[in-house]
C-alpha cells in the first residue's frame, strides 16, 4: 500500500506474461474452441436430420395411400419438421457461428505462438545485433525460427480460409438442393 496525503491506495501488481497467457489468451482460445465445437455439433446434427427427413418424403410418396390412409399426414409432418429445423438453423446461425468461433480460436493460437517464438511484432530487435559467433548463431536460429513460424501460420491460415470457403459453398449448394426438393 502507498500512503499519499493520508489516503491509502492499493498498488496493482501487473500480470506477468505467463499469467496473461494463461488467464486471458488460453482461456479465450479454449472458450472459442469449445463454442466452435458446440455450434459444429448443432449444425451437423440438424443438417443430418433435415437430410434424412427430406429423403423420407419420396419413400413415403411411393407408398399406396389407399392402403395407408395416414400417409398424407405423415408427409405433411415430415415436411413441417424439415421447415422447422431449417428455421432453427437460420435463427441459430450454427454454421456461421461455428466458423467464426473456430477462426477466432485459430487466430488466438497463432498469435500465441508468434509471441512465444518472438517473431513478427514480438521480435526483440536486439538479437540481430550479435557480436560474437555464439550470439550470431543464436540470431540466425531465431531468424530461421521466425521464418518457419511465419510460413507455418500462413499455411494454416490458407487452409482455414479454404475450409471456410468450402463450407460456405456447401451450405449454398445444400440450401439450393433443399429448396429444389421441396418444389
Amino acid at each position: 500500500m502507498i500512503m499519499a496525503n493520508n489516503t491509502t491506495t492499493q498498488t496493482h501488481n501487473p500480470l506477468t506474461i505467463e499469467q496473461y497467457i494463461e488467464l486471458r489468451l488460453d482461456a479465450q482460445q479454449s472458450y472459442h474452441s469449445v463454442k466452435a465445437g458446440e455450434f459444429q455439433t448443432k449444425h451437423i446434427r440438424l443438417s443430418r436430420t433435415q437430410i434424412i427427413l427430406a429423403a423420407l418424403i419420396p419413400v413415403v410418396a411411393i407408398l399406396d395411400p389407399t392402403e395407408h390412409d395416414y400417409l398424407q399426414l405423415l408427409t405433411g409432418i415430415i415436411g413441417a419438421t424439415i421447415a422447422i429445423i431449417g428455421g432453427f438453423m437460420s435463427l441459430g446461425n450454427y454454421q456461421q457461428n461455428w466458423m467464426s468461433y473456430r477462426t477466432t480460436s485459430e487466430a488466438l493460437k497463432a498469435e500465441k505462438f508468434k509471441f512465444l517464438v518472438r517473431c513478427g511484432e514480438y521480435s526483440d530487435g536486439t538479437i540481430l545485433i550479435a557480436e560474437d559467433e555464439k550470439e550470431k548463431d543464436a540470431a540466425k536460429e531465431h531468424i530461421l525460427m521466425c521464418r518457419l513460424q511465419s510460413n507455418v501460420e500462413k499455411i494454416i491460415s490458407n487452409q482455414n480460409d479454404q475450409w471456410q470457403q468450402q463450407r460456405r459453398e456447401q451450405e449454398v449448394k445444400r440450401q439450393k438442393e433443399f429448396k429444389a426438393a421441396q418444389k
